[in-house]
């Protein structure tokens, strides 16, 4: 038997299992939801032509709205690639090309792309809803879609969780005495386009000489190594743009796992990215404690372990899995520590966290910890927010959303003042209407155990938001 015939003998014996039939019942049905509420956004903007569809049962998600038209009308890089690697075709024939129907005809993608292929319309968290390079109708997204269902379902095509048995704090060094200085960002692996305000983030952030760099991790279009589609992401979107050893001391750099780079199975991160010797302090694991005095800074993999469809909602695992186990192992006094996740832990608004299998991630990480912690910084929204304290739920935990890097975004229309004491919302002139400032946090811990945070907007050194604690 051939490699190939054995291969597919794998992928077809993987597929027919009762939990991938479950789970591709559920994706299939996440992604007609999700096309629904595309649908309802051009109900609502007058572009609809024709009857409005039944509401399907299940939720979705608007970014993926989308695809269930581009699976039956796929863009030309998507089929040629398809016809060049079987085994990606077969998954993809299987699980989605023959079962699952568009409510979106040809007339009404016209004038989807006629209203929506100019500027853009901005969804209520600040999503530009348009088919420019990476707003949220790019056909490329198809890739993620793609490649999500090969990692699942193809032999191999997940990188094992690294968990070594014992993984200590990292001590902090600052070049100043009595304090340490860490840039933060999220959501920046996109790689140059347009005004590039990837490499303009990563060059303020040099300027400003910090002591560690962190990247909540989202490398696009999924964070992919040499095998998957679109090709060599975590290195050409991340590690080529990345401040050079000579610029940034080896050891002082740190990435995390997310939702798109696990749409290739993390193997860009884990075989890429965390081989590389500027990020060799994190001994390639995707979570990990950093300190500075009593205060402590945690970074959690919320993408590894998660059930939720395309991986959009967090998750660190139950309770027998390696990072609560870890968690909890430290014995950490919860109001003297920090906690970094790529998955936002409540809604974009400020409200509870209620959809896909509810708020799991916020109580998962509370329960292994011990209690609410001093503040918690996360990426996935695109978006720069400080929440207000108390949260929703009652605790006083700092709330700051850092999904802004480099992604495109526009000024967000659903963020009410009583949950929300600041959102990004600087016009981009250079990127036109209705982009707004990709952006960055600077964080300055003193010896003491107060930390500044300081909110950067690209191309401009003036601090826009600026809080102690």
């Amino acid at each position: 038997m051939s490699e190939l015939s054995d291969q597919f003998r794998q992928v077809r014996a993987s597929l027919a299992t009762e939990q991938a039939l479950s789970e591709i019942d559920e994706l299939l049905g996440f992604l007609e939801a999700s096309e629904y509420l595309l649908i309802q956004l051009m109900v609502a903007n007058g572009i609809w032509k024709g009857s409005v569809p039944a509401k399907p049962p299940g939720e979705g998600e608007l970014e993926f709205g989308l695809v269930p038209y581009l699976v039956n009308n796929p863009p030309g890089t998507f089929t040629k690639f398809l016809s060049e690697h079987p085994v990606f075709r077969f998954v993809w024939n299987y699980v989605v090309e023959a079962a699952l129907p568009s409510h979106i005809d040809q007339a009404n993608a016209n004038a989807l792309f006629t209203a929506f292929g100019g500027s853009g319309l901005v969804g209520r968290d600040g999503t530009i809803f348009g088919i420019k390079t990476y707003e949220q109708l790019d056909p490329l997204w198809l890739f993620s879609a793609l490649d999500y269902l090969y990692s699942k379902y193809v032999p191999g095509g997940k990188a094992p969780f690294n968990s070594p048995s014992n993984i200590q704090p990292i001590s902090l060094q600052g070049h100043k005495k009595n304090q340490v200085t860490i840039a933060m960002m999220g959501d920046w692996g996109t790689g140059p386009y347009s005004d590039n305000p990837s490499v303009e983030v990563i060059q303020q952030i040099s300027g400003l000489n910090p002591d560690y760099i962190v990247h909540l991790g989202d490398v696009y279009y999924a964070g992919t190594n040499s095998t998957y589609p679109p090709s060599h992401e975590e290195q050409d979107n991340f590690l080529n743009q990345w401040p050079t050893a000579q610029q940034q001391k080896p050891g002082t750099s740190f990435t995390m796992n997310s939702n798109h780079e696990m749409y290739s199975g993390a193997k860009g991160l884990y075989e890429v990215a965390l081989k590389d010797s500027r990020f060799g302090a994190q001994k390639e694991t995707t979570y990990f404690a950093l300190q500075y005095g009593d205060l402590t800074i945690v970074a959690l993999d919320s993408a590894y372990y998660s059930k939720a469809p395309m991986v959009m909602q967090g998750s660190i695992g139950d309770t027998s899995d390696p990072q609560p186990k870890w968690l909890s192992g430290l014995k950490l006094d919860p109001a003297k520590t920090i906690i970094l996740t790529h998955h936002n832990p409540i809604e974009f608004d400020g409200s509870a966290l209620t959809s896909y299998q509810g708020a799991a991630l916020y109580s998962q990480v509370t329960q292994a910890l011990g209690g609410d912690p001093l503040a918690w910084y996360w990426g996935h929204v695109h978006n720069g927010i400080v929440y207000k304290t108390p949260l929703v739920n009652g605790s006083k935990t700092l709330g700051r959303c850092m999904g802004h890097g480099a992604i495109p975004f526009g000024a967000a229309t659903g963020l009410p003042t009583q949950w929300v004491d600041f959102f990004t919302a600087t016009p981009n002139p250079v990127a036109g209407a209705p982009r707004v400032y990709n952006g960055f946090v600077l964080l300055t811990i003193t010896s003491k155990g107060q930390v500044t945070e300081e909110f950067y907007e690209q191309s401009t050194n003036k601090v826009v938001y600026t809080n102690s604690y």
